[in-house]
């Protein structure tokens, strides 16, 4: 009587299974009722865009749209990491470029599409004195907060001119104290980074005697810094008035502006928010030239974060489930496929892990292997009391074979492995501990390099 039960309700399972599916599939796809956006400090393009992309939201999702202003960046990717926001801008490169910054956020949060151009400013106030960026040191520097994409540009430039943020007065100003600063003369120049369509720049033209300086060498730094690229602001850009600002193209570098969403938020949420943020008359409303000229081909360019499935959706169409209302009685005919398919694929599944784990433990070990020899190499720079000029070379070839062994490893290895496997994350870890290690040998040697020059070039003259 039991065994007859039992096969009443196996039964029942399966002639119940396709409308379970389909319930299940509603379920996971619906839409939250209320989400929240990353800002950015006001005056900046961050802040600009995404309150218009909360309207938005609100007229064509019917959802409930949350703002938080933030610092910037950093604070933004941080934000998305703990799940206080869903949505946000990023500035490409600001969590390498700030140091001793935590990287945890990475795993939960995910790439949808670069906007625009944050581009680097560099402004003088006109009686300043000065007259090259070399001279730059000793005076007052806004540099933005310390959780900003200008902060970590500041950095950048800083590095790229030979200073360092200690030869320099920084301030960690937002845009409405860089003004201030202009204003009341107790600020010499400032760093900002961002869009060029920000309000910032005609209240500083309005209000303000300042001028734009171009960059030097920028291949070298675009070189140097994978994620910038290079970046011209033509004449005449900043007009208010019959105030032409600046007066010459100026030459300079950018990061892209990228739009990241929490890993945890449904895959239909992250397709419809970024189907508003590439129409075009988001587009047109925001300026939005490079993505209006290219296309999908910028909005996926130099993803920092992984890309999200929903993003994937838009970009690949092709790539989307079939699932539709017709889903349940397509799925009649199907039962016992489905069943057998399912036992299948946990058979396989369970023979492919089993046999996974295999592999990942000897490729591990060969991998340890390596790492262990590319930290033996960087040990043995430290047993000289002076620094050989070239250590330089030394370490970036390390820091170059580190590169290469994490990333065939990350190729090796399954996204799987790598969330699951304690002892491939704990081999990651061990990369990026030594990744940070080798860099802070060869800041170290570079800055002494440096130094050694500047001496021999005193004592000269």
């Amino acid at each position: 009587m039991r065994k007859y039960l039992w096969r009443i309700l196996a039964f029942a399972l399966l002639v119940c299974l396709p409308v379970v599916i389909h319930t299940v599939y509603l379920w996971s796809t619906r839409l939250p009722d209320e989400i929240t956006l990353a800002t950015g400090p006001s005056g900046g393009q961050h802040r600009q865009m995404m309150e218009q992309l909360a309207d938005e939201i609100r007229e064509q999702l019917k959802l409930k749209v949350d703002l938080r202003q933030t610092d910037g960046s950093l604070m933004n990717l941080e934000l998305l990491g703990n799940g206080e926001v869903d949505f946000a801008l990023y500035q490409a490169g600001t969590e390498m470029l700030i140091k001793n910054q935590p990287t945890r956020y990475k795993q939960s949060t995910s790439f949808v599409a670069n906007l625009y151009s944050e581009v680097a400013h560099v402004i003088v106030r006109d009686d300043s004195g000065i007259k090259q960026l070399t001279q730059l040191a000793g005076k007052s520097v806004a540099v933005g907060r310390k959780k900003s994409g200008d902060y970590a540009m500041s950095l950048l430039l800083l590095e790229h001119l030979g200073l360092s943020e200690k030869e320099i007065q920084p301030k960690y100003f937002e845009y409405d104290e860089i003004i201030e600063g202009f204003r009341n003369q107790t600020l010499d120049a400032a760093f900002v980074t961002i869009g060029i369509h920000a309000d910032f720049f005609e209240q500083l033209a309005d209000q303000c005697q300042t001028h734009y300086v171009s960059l030097p060498y920028i291949p070298a730094a675009v070189r140097h810094h994978i994620s910038t690229s290079p970046y011209q602001i033509p004449q005449g850009l900043y007009q208010i008035r019959n105030k032409v600002s600046p007066q010459n193209d100026i030459d300079t570098i950018a990061f892209r502006s990228q739009l990241l969403a929490r890993e945890e938020i449904p895959d239909a949420l992250v397709e419809s928010v970024l189907a508003i943020a590439l129409s075009e008359k988001f587009l047109r409303h925001q300026q939005l030239g490079e993505l209006f000229a290219h296309g999908t081909s910028f909005a996926r360019e130099k993803p920092e974060f992984s890309l999200h499935p929903g993003a994937r959706h838009y970009y690949d169409p092709e790539l989307k489930p079939l699932i539709n209302s017709n889903f349940v009685e397509g799925m009649e005919g199907m039962r016992s496929f489905i069943v057998s398919l399912l036992i299948a694929g946990w058979l396989v599944y369970r023979w492919w892990s089993q046999r996974s784990a295999r592999n990942a433990e000897h490729q591990l070990d060969s991998y340890i292997r390596s790492l262990l020899l590319i930290e033996r190499k960087q040990l043995e720079l430290d047993e000289y009391e002076k620094p050989d000029p070239e250590d330089s070379q030394k370490l970036q070839k390390l820091l170059d074979e580190l590169t290469k062994l994490r990333q065939d490893a990350l190729g090796d290895f399954t996204a799987h492995q790598i969330n699951e496997d304690k002892a491939v994350d704990s081999f990651i870890g061990m990369c990026h501990a030594l990744s940070d290690k080798i860099n802070a040998k060869l800041t170290r040697v570079r800055f002494d390099r440096n130094f050694a020059e500047l001496r021999q070039c005193l004592e000269r003259k």
